[in-house]
């Protein structure tokens, strides 16, 4: 069955409306959250690198999720903020045990984290790689036939 309708700019469009499958349904899913988090690449690989790695444990719920990613959380206790945060967002009292306390974000600790891993693997890199490239830049003797030059002159 096709349904066909007309575009803003006076077009006709068409689509065939269907039954998303559940793996359609978590893709889609994932890409809006990642949407939602950043506009950059690497603030999304970063909460997929948390997600892979069981730091975020998704509910599937776009306002609980983003909530999880950039609820702030006291220092001291992980605890949420008792009223108001300072204007930078890093001092406020701990709603649980009523102290000052600095406040920061998962998404913070989720950027950190995946700065962490991307640093260890290039460094995994370099060290596997060094032993090549010590090989590739180490100067060949030229090429002799049984002792006879082959330059002419």
């Amino acid at each position: 069955m096709t349904s066909a309708g007309q575009c803003v700019d006076g077009g006709l469009f068409s689509f065939t409306p269907y039954k998303q499958s559940p793996m359609a349904a978590i893709k889609q899913y994932l890409l809006t959250l990642l949407q939602n988090c950043s506009d950059e690449p690497f603030g999304q690989d970063a909460v997929e690198h948390a997600i892979m790695t069981g730091k975020l444990q998704l509910t599937y719920n776009l306002e609980t999720d983003l909530h999880q990613i950039f609820d702030q959380r006291s220092a001291c206790c992980e605890a949420p903020p008792h009223g108001a945060v300072t204007t930078d967002h890093s001092l406020g009292l701990c709603a649980q045990c009523r102290q000052p306390s600095a406040f920061k974000m998962r998404y913070d600790d989720f950027i950190t984290a995946y700065q962490a891993t991307r640093q260890r693997n290039l460094e995994s890199l370099t060290d596997s790689y060094s032993g090549l490239l010590e090989e590739i830049l180490r100067p060949a003797p030229l090429a002799v036939t049984h002792g006879k030059n082959l330059v002419k002159a």
